[in-house]
């Protein structure tokens, strides 16, 4: 019974482990490109958390636009809806108004995101900073692999045992709910 016990989690940790591994890769792709990036803000000046801001931001605002534009795009020719009889088509102010809250929906998105995002990317430089520093690697980007995946690895640690006991299931996840597909 013990020994199912710790076999149990011995095998939840590897679980766990490969689950942040799946996710590491685009993650760190990410991180990769906007860590690039930032060498070229380096000219204006930015202190660390403005440059973070708006490179987590800039990026998290290509991923949203592109998860919320793309399907319309791709399936726009598929719609077989036919035209509105008269009088029930919306007129131009109404559509105008449905596409001015979409854009304005597209740009909140990233910014809630990015505040959710802020503490792993501080715990991430942290990290960052200490592989440079604890094992003397001077490659940024393995520096980087491994405070993307330690980085990863918390943020799952955090969604699965902790985010549960805070009002009443997943506090996380029904933030990301709440943000992505609105209240109605």
């Amino acid at each position: 019974m013990a020994l199912d016990t710790l076999a149990m989690l011995i095998l939840s940790i590897v679980d766990l482990i490969v689950l942040s591994g799946k996710v590491f890769v685009p993650v760190y792709i990410v991180v990769a490109s906007a860590y690039y990036s930032r060498k070229y803000l380096a000219k204006y000046n930015l202190s660390w958390i403005k440059s973070t801001a708006l490179l987590t931001y800039a990026s998290l605002f290509i991923i949203v636009a592109a998860l919320n534009i793309l399907p319309m795009v791709v399936f726009s020719g598929d719609a077989t809806m036919g035209t509105y009889p008269a009088g029930f088509g919306p007129d131009s102010a109404e559509l105008l108004v449905h596409y001015l809250l979409l854009t304005l929906r597209l740009a909140a998105i990233p910014v809630f995101l990015a505040l959710l995002l802020l503490p792993l990317q501080v715990i991430g430089a942290i990290f960052f900073d200490w592989f440079a520093a604890r094992f003397g690697i001077k490659n940024n980007y393995i520096n980087l692999a491994a405070a993307v995946f330690v980085a990863v690895f918390l943020a799952w640690l955090a969604e699965l045992f902790i985010a549960p006991f805070l009002i009443g299931g997943s506090l996380l996840t029904g933030i990301i709910f709440l943000i992505f597909f609105g209240l109605g």
